[in-house]
């Protein structure tokens, strides 16, 4: 995937990118030896079934993870640096699945060198797992 490199002055309000991520349960696997994070939840298909859930349950840090590579790569790009992120998870998501995560230009400001973003995190465009902002600092 290519760095993309928005600068703090050609970022416009309104500016929006998007990533698709194919997460799979090595992905669920690979995050839990990362993170430490081995909750069952996550983990053990059998648990989180009786736990009311239709499969184990990816990390919402991982999805948080994924946000992190649409500002690194995406928007703004090789200039941002992620200072604050927010996001409210609406519904579970399982492994297979492929998300769409959208990041929009909100908010700048020319004091700090700083943009807000909103995030929606998405299977479908009508299946919404997440929405959230992130404030990301433009070096540049």
């Amino acid at each position: 995937m290519e760095t993309l490199e928005y600068t703090f002055d050609n970022l416009k309000i309104g500016a929006t990118e998007e990533i698709s991520i194919d997460v799979s349960h090595e992905s669920i696997e690979s995050f839990a030896r990362l993170s430490g994070d081995f909750s069952p939840i996550h983990v053990d298909e059998n648990f989180a079934v009786e736990s009311g859930f239709d499969s184990q349950v990816v990390h919402g840090m991982l999805i948080g993870a994924y946000v992190s590579k649409l500002i690194g790569m995406k928007l703004p790009g090789k200039f941002g640096v992620l200072q604050k992120i927010d996001l409210g998870f609406r519904k579970p998501c399982y492994a297979p699945s492929k998300l769409t995560i959208r990041g929009t230009v909100e908010t700048k400001s020319e004091a700090v060198k700083l943009i807000t973003l909103s995030i929606t995190i998405s299977q479908s465009p009508d299946a919404v797992i997440a929405k959230g902002k992130a404030s990301v600092m433009v070096r540049k």
